[in-house]
């Protein structure tokens, strides 16, 4: 397991966003043993890779171990504590988000109390995509700060989805519908009539969609569509958010903004960098 870069001076460096100051920062720690936290309330949310160490996180009436390879989350004003065992220093690295931003992954059915840890499948690269995201914030002028934001909501979302598990017996059923939304942002597609041509009972289907995604299939449907567009806004900035909306099969620019800021935490504006 990778420990922290050698170019890299452990630090936390945080910016804020938006008229309502929403909080982005990022981070390289080494810590010594002891409890870290005691009955820690955060404001923000926090996704947390351990490069080196072992410790505990007790949330929720739950004890989990964490080790190298282990990724944890924090969540904004839930009580937690985090102990780091002795042995080797205790090293992390990290993504912090403000409250909206973190109910936009919470929307999304990415991040929840009901599943703070987990292991990713390849940690050596996500050591490297969380330095890489850490000398962007070194780089980028205060004043500039909103460009960090899909980089930001990027990295979590990639680790997130990594650490989900897929153990249902109607797995490979909703695999198959899961592509048929991503691959359809701007379609509406017709879920019922979907497993009638499959052979699939819907309400068993339904509410295996929702145990796996943590979404019913029209809200990950509706993540897919900003996912898409929060793609077109980087990609395309001589695109106005009025042809946006209109390539996503909106008819209503205004229902397309309010849809992206549910989702996304920000105006489809501010997350392209504009004011």
């Amino acid at each position: 397991m990778s420990r922290i870069p050698s170019d890299i001076e452990p630090s936390i460096l945080l910016r804020s966003i938006g008229e309502g100051g929403e909080l982005l920062g990022a981070g390289f720690l080494r810590k010594t043993p002891g409890v870290d936290h005691r009955d820690y309330r955060p404001g923000f949310y926090s996704l947390i890779l351990v490069l080196q160490g072992k410790g505990r996180l007790e949330i929720d009436g739950q004890s989990h171990d964490l080790e190298a390879g282990s990724i944890f989350q924090r969540f904004p004003s839930t009580p937690h504590q985090s102990t780091i065992l002795p042995g080797d220093t205790w090293e992390e690295c990290f993504v912090d988000l403000g409250p909206a931003l973190f109910k936009a992954l919470e929307q999304m059915g990415l991040a929840g109390v009901h599943r703070p840890v987990g292991r990713l499948p390849e940690p050596e690269a996500r050591v490297h995509a969380f330095a890489d995201l850490f000398r962007r914030f070194q780089e980028v002028p205060r004043h500039e700060a909103s460009s960090l934001l899909p980089h930001c909501l990027a990295l979590a979302e990639r680790c997130l989805r990594e650490i989900q598990t897929l153990h249902e017996p109607h797995h490979h059923s909703v695999q198959e519908a899961c592509r048929l939304l991503a691959a359809s942002p701007s379609q509406r597609i017709d879920l019922k009539s979907l497993c009638r041509d499959r052979n699939w009972n819907y309400e068993t289907f339904r509410k295996s969609f929702k145990r796996i995604t943590g979404l019913s299939p029209q809200r990950y449907a509706m993540a897919h569509r900003m996912d898409e567009a929060r793609k077109w806004l980087l990609s395309s900035p001589e695109l106005s958010v009025t042809e946006l909306a209109h390539r996503l099969g909106y008819n209503d620019v205004f229902e397309f903004s309010q849809h992206f800021k549910r989702f996304v935490g920000v105006a489809p504006s501010l997350y392209r960098g504009k004011p």
